[in-house]
């Protein structure tokens, strides 16, 4: 038996749906509401698997009422009802089980319920995901993923979006994690300029995709989005994120403390080739900065280490990768130039020295100052 509720401001409306469902022996009607807010202070009493819920409802419409329960439960199926047949169809049938126009008839119905057996019967019949139950880590450095153990313990699985935008909404309130985000910051974000009736359905339609994903990969506690104040929230429960652990192995460069060398090598690794760089993210960028400014401090402290305890190949390595993300940074440059001249390696040096004046006179148009350029025919002079 398939057990159902039904939210609708209009009783008639109610009542069509019900001896509709009437012709349906695995249907049972177990809620039925012409207030959605008396229908959020019972969800707890219910014991449903389908809701019905009409759009267009004064107070609490049907897309926000459809949140709160899967808030509460996002493996319930949801079925929109509409009068208006506009743009926001397309985006119902993409989020929801189905959408019924009103009227309803018999013969849409029966659509409908033919999608919801066959719905049923593969989450039945489906085995469990290859999924661990304990996910590793929230990945933001390079493309935003969710890495889980494989049940065999050899590599990881990732999930799979079934759309970009679902994938870049929930990479945005990972960034916002633990902070309230309204509604209007959202849209102003992922669908910059778009008309605010079609943010809000899409914003709806990818609040539902997360859901069901996180809930397949039974990620729904370690994941929680909260609809809060005209906003969401969401936090993480016994999952990290690299960005967390970088934040935490870089905590010296607040002035907290003082370096721990094994948790800097950590980190330095953890940022790799930096802070969502494989995506298109405009929103992403201040973070990024940000995050980079930490990493270019951290190779910085690294790089000064090696070279006080004689690792001059390691050094080398480090001020190259701090100059790959900070081009124009002399201090850098110059001690690279130092290096290359200790180790006796005089090709490099001259390499070094011709890339870095060619980058500045092709990017700023200008010379290495006079400091640096002296430096080099000294360390030069002293080769010969």
């Amino acid at each position: 038996m398939i057990r159902a509720i039904v939210v609708d401001d209009e009783k008639p409306a109610i009542d069509a749906l019900r001896d509709l469902l009437h012709d349906y022996s695995d249907i049972e009607l177990v809620g039925q509401f012409t207030n959605p807010h008396q229908a959020l202070s019972r969800i707890g009493d219910l014991d449903y698997e389908i809701a019905f819920l009409d759009i267009e409802m004064p107070g609490i419409n049907g897309l926000e009422l459809g949140e709160r329960l899967l808030e509460a439960d996002p493996s319930t199926d949801i079925i929109y009802i509409t009068a208006f047949d506009a743009y926001a169809v397309e985006a119902f049938e993409i989020s929801a089980l189905d959408y019924l126009m009103k009227p309803v008839s018999p013969r849409r119905m029966k659509k409908t319920m033919e999608r919801l057996r066959t719905r049923q019967a593969s989450a039945q019949a489906a085995p469990d995901p290859p999924l661990a139950d304990r996910p590793r880590r929230v990945l933001c450095f390079g493309q935003f993923d969710i890495a889980l153990e494989a049940q065999d313990g050899e590599g990881d699985s990732r999930i799979a979006w079934r759309t970009a935008k679902a994938r870049e909404l929930l990479a945005y309130l990972v960034q916002h994690r633990g902070k309230l985000v309204r509604k209007s910051q959202i849209w102003e974000a992922i669908w910059p300029g778009l008309e605010i009736s079609r943010a809000v359905v899409y914003l709806h339609t990818c609040i539902y995709q997360i859901r069901k994903s996180l809930k397949q990969c039974r990620l729904e506690k370690q994941i929680r989005i909260r609809f809060v104040q005209d906003g969401y929230q969401l936090t993480l429960h016994d999952i990290d994120s690299d960005v967390d652990a970088f934040l935490r192995g870089t905590s010296f460069v607040d002035g907290s403390e003082a370096p721990d060398w094994e948790a800097l090598e950590r980190a330095e690794r953890l940022y790799g080739d930096g802070y969502l760089t494989v995506e298109d993210f405009l929103w992403a960028l201040e973070v990024r900065r940000e995050l980079e400014m930490r990493y270019i401090e951290t190779v910085k402290r690294l790089a000064e280490r090696d070279e006080a305890l004689g690792r001059d190949a390691s050094a080398i390595r480090r001020w190259n990768a701090l100059i790959r993300v900070d081009p124009y940074n002399e201090d850098g440059h110059e001690r690279l130039l130092l290096l290359y001249a200790k180790v006796g390696d005089r090709s490099a040096l001259a390499r070094h020295y011709q890339r870095m004046t060619e980058q500045m006179q092709d990017e700023l148009g200008l010379d290495p100052r006079p400091a640096a350029a002296e430096l080099y025919r000294r360390l030069l002079s002293s080769m010969d």
